[in-house]
C-alpha cells in the first residue's frame, strides 16, 4: 500500500484504517518498505512514522509496538528512531 503511494495518499490510508479500527487495535508493527516494496527496518523506508504514530495516539492505542524482521545489527538503531518518533508524538514509553 505504501510504497507505490504519495505522501498524502498514505497518509489517508493509515488514517482511514485506524478510524475505523482504533477501538480494536491491541498490537502494532514497526516495519518499513523501500518504494521497490523490499522490507526495510523501521525509519529506513517510506512509512510516515509521525503520522502512524500520531493517529494511534489519537485513537487511543496504548498497546506494544512490534518490530520484526531485521538484523540485530539494525535494533540499536530502530530502537533509537522509534523512541524518538514515540517522544515527538508524546506517547509515553514503557520500558
Amino acid at each position: 500500500l505504501f510504497e507505490s503511494e504519495h505522501l498524502n495518499e498514505q497518509r489517508r490510508i493509515i488514517s482511514t484504517a485506524v478510524d475505523l479500527l482504533g477501538p480494536h487495535i491491541i498490537m502494532a508493527h514497526a516495519k518499513d518498505r523501500k518504494a521497490d516494496g523490499k522490507f526495510v527496518a523501521a525509519g529506513t523506508g517510506v512509512m510516515d512514522y509521525a503520522h502512524f504514530l500520531r493517529a494511534l495516539k489519537n485513537a487511543g492505542f496504548n498497546g506494544p509496538i512490534v518490530t520484526h524482521g531485521l538484523s540485530a545489527a539494525d535494533a540499536p538503531a530502530v530502537s533509537l528512531f522509534l523512541r524518538q518518533q514515540m517522544s515527538a508524538a508524546d506517547i509515553k514509553i514503557d520500558t
